[in-house]
């Protein structure tokens, strides 16, 4: 994401908008032994990524050499990416309050 939104910024930011109904959030981290005793990569991982999507912040990527500026993404279509669209498509996940 980081990558793509340095060359085209607003594209990248009409797609997620555009599509909202259509994206779940995910990350390409492998699972391991390792990485499943220690949640704090995934966590810092998740809130990386949040902060990308959610807010206009610069911020660093260890994916390209420069500082990125974060998507600012309204809040339904965070929502539906990290929330709403895996109720809606994973209905016996059964969270509380859905």
């Amino acid at each position: 994401m980081h990558y793509l939104s340095d060359l085209d910024y607003d594209n990248v930011r009409d797609f997620f908008i555009t599509h909202h109904d259509r994206i779940l959030y995910r990350t390409d981290m492998g699972m391991s032994s390792e990485t499943l005793t220690s949640g704090d990569r995934f966590q810092n991982q998740w809130f990386s990524d949040w902060i990308f999507l959610a807010t206009g912040d610069m911020m660093e990527s260890d994916l390209i050499v420069k500082e990125v500026k974060g998507l600012k993404l309204p809040k339904n279509v965070i929502d539906d990416n990290y929330f709403n669209n895996a109720i809606v498509r994973y209905p016996k996940i059964g969270f509380e309050g859905s």
